[in-house]
């Protein structure tokens, strides 16, 4: 759990909370040996009351509620989007205007999680691993989950499930806790935008699943359907 240090001062409350949870964090991890010595006065009762690490533990959980709440607000994005139908299913992403290749799109952000504390969420479809540490493999991620952002359009977008029919990728920014959405090549004007979710996606939902340029991908396949049906009438 890394601690941050945030240049803008509208992130200050973010900041003191982030710094608050890793220490917390880091208590819970060697608890109850080390005692740490920058505990915030918030949690001074946990040294002064006798605890036991459910209750550190809870104690993690209610500030992480609280980090959340007050998440970073990533820049406005030049291009504008809408959320419809995808070719794919269900809802997806497109452009409205023409994206240069390298542009950013979007920003994909949402609620930080541990290994640990996303195990207490239900839907787990739009979690991403922004960052892992090797010194601590089972607790030391940074998951981004947008599940309960609605309103952020980045999670409407779709894997093409195949490398030729991604137009976007997902760049990775810990140091801002989210994923730059950044354009593959030149997008026009009504194209559905689509990113891979990665092999570390796909392993939890689909186990040995693999998608290559060649591959005969749900995009191709829906697109193969419409053209027949336009046929047929």
């Amino acid at each position: 759990f890394v601690r941050k240090s945030l240049e803008s001062n509208t992130k200050s409350e973010f900041e003191t909370l982030w710094n608050r949870l890793a220490t917390l964090e880091a208590w819970r991890a060697t608890y109850p040996a080390n005692v740490p010595q920058d505990l915030a006065k918030e949690d001074q009762d946990l040294i002064r009351q006798s605890s036991t690490k459910s209750r550190l533990q809870r104690r993690c959980n209610h500030v992480r509620i609280l980090v959340n709440q007050q998440l970073p607000t990533p820049p406005p994005t030049p291009y504008k989007l809408q959320v419809k139908k995808s070719q794919v299913d269900g809802l997806g992403l497109y452009t409205t205007e023409d994206i240069p290749e390298g542009g950013t799109v979007a920003y994909y952000y949402g609620h930080l999680h541990s290994s640990t504390s996303i195990l207490l969420q239900g839907n787990k479809d739009y979690v991403f691993e922004l960052s892992s540490s090797s010194d601590d493999q089972n607790n030391n991620k940074l998951l981004v989950d947008a599940a309960h952002l609605i309103s952020m359009q980045a999670r409407y977008m779709n894997d093409a499930l195949c490398l030729s029919g991604n137009n976007c990728k997902l760049l990775a920014q810990p140091n801002e806790f989210r994923f730059a959405i950044l354009a593959l090549r030149n997008i026009s004007a009504g194209e559905e935008l689509f990113c891979s979710y990665g092999t570390t996606f796909w392993e939890k939902r689909a186990p040995g699943r693999v998608f290559s340029s060649t591959s005969t991908t749900s995009l191709q396949q829906k697109q193969t359907e419409k053209g027949e049906e336009q046929e047929k009438a």
